[in-house]
């Protein structure tokens, strides 16, 4: 597979959340090494704490069959052939089941697990981009989710639940998961990043009116408290700092023309070559 950067913060998060799971199951065991009756107690806390994730996951993709449309190779097989080539080059073991869901104009999309299967849901106003033009910002938020089933970030979470305790550490672990499926995203959609970035923003439409500079330049001129306050209490990075990461100048497409030197550098005349 492609090299991606992985934030160091995830591994170093990570690494906190499995230390202090760690400390509370040795209580447990030593609860229980302590006071044999107390065996019963302890299974019943795990058993009760897999039942509540069991049946959050399990209620969820139920919603998402009965409401949403399942996307194949016969239903929109332009996004699905997407999520097929990502899975392939991210050496994934299946491609995960995708739907597009009607959410009232929100834009957003997430992946979500049951079992052993993973899924992807696409809500509509996103996915439309797709077909008027902003096709590479929606190749950058397939990436950007198929990252979340790569890294694992959805199975992981279950065995660390114990450092929940810790207040705020959950929040910050899951923004440098989102830092890291940013990079995926941008690997795989270098041209989609910025833009991807901007519909979440602005929405599919005003996102070509969006100065991306100037909205970058909001991470300084908007700093305070309450705006980091917020960050802090998310699971999910600030939209202008996400857009600060992946913005590179070279890969920005403004919808006018390139420079007629660009032209020569991005076009393979090759492929236009007798074979």
């Amino acid at each position: 597979m492609e090299t991606i950067e992985i934030e160091l913060k995830e591994k170093s998060y990570y690494f906190l959340r499995v230390l202090i799971s760690l400390l509370a199951y040795g209580g447990l065991v030593t609860w229980v090494y302590l006071d044999p009756d107390a065996l019963t107690v302890v299974v019943s806390i795990i058993v009760f704490f897999a039942f509540l994730t069991m049946m959050r996951n399990g209620i969820m993709v139920g919603v998402i069959k009965a409401h949403a449309v399942k996307l194949g190779k016969n239903q929109m097989p332009e996004i699905y052939q997407i999520v097929e080539d990502y899975s392939e080059r991210m050496h994934l073991n299946q491609v995960p089941q995708i739907y597009l869901m009607e959410m009232g104009g929100l834009l957003n999309a997430f992946a979500t697990r049951l079992y052993r299967s993973n899924y992807i849901v696409l809500y509509s106003e996103l996915a439309e981009g797709f077909y008027v033009g902003n096709a590479d910002a929606i190749k950058f938020v397939i990436a950007h989710e198929l990252g979340h089933i790569k890294r694992k970030h959805l199975v992981k979470e279950f065995f660390v639940t114990p450092s929940g305790i810790i207040p705020f550490l959950t929040l910050a672990y899951q923004r440098a998961c989102e830092r890291t499926c940013d990079n995926f995203g941008k690997h795989f959609s270098p041209n989609g990043a910025v833009q991807g970035i901007l519909t979440l923003a602005a929405g599919p439409e005003l996102r070509t009116k969006i100065n991306p500079k100037t909205f970058i330049e909001q991470v300084d001129t908007d700093a305070g408290f309450w705006r980091w306050l917020v960050e802090k209490l998310s699971s999910h990075p600030n939209l202008n700092k996400r857009l600060q990461r992946v913005y590179d100048e070279r890969t920005v497409k403004t919808g006018s023309k390139p420079e007629p030197e660009t032209v020569k550098k991005e076009i393979d005349h090759s492929q236009y070559m007798p074979k």
